[in-house]
């Protein structure tokens, strides 16, 4: 267990949510993915907070499925 406790938190800054249904939407396609523990959007901020296995989803991952759900993802340092 010790090999896969490997956690991080990845935070991005989104454009276009603007809406509890963009947040729910985001929040949706982001738990979906392998190796994400948590997802928490914060709809004043217009940021989302993941944690995640980035030895199973890369920040890359996980930029991606937001941009594909349809909003404009872009990396926030921790």
């Amino acid at each position: 267990m010790l090999a896969n406790s490997k956690s991080t938190t990845t935070r991005f800054a989104v454009k276009g949510m603007n809406c509890l249904s963009c947040v729910g939407r985001i929040e949706k396609a982001v738990a979906a993915l392998p190796g994400v523990s948590s997802v928490k959007a914060d709809l004043p901020a217009a940021q989302v907070s993941i944690e995640h296995d980035p030895t199973i989803v890369s920040a890359a991952q996980l930029r991606e499925t937001i941009n594909s759900a349809g909003y404009s993802a872009m990396n926030l340092p921790l």
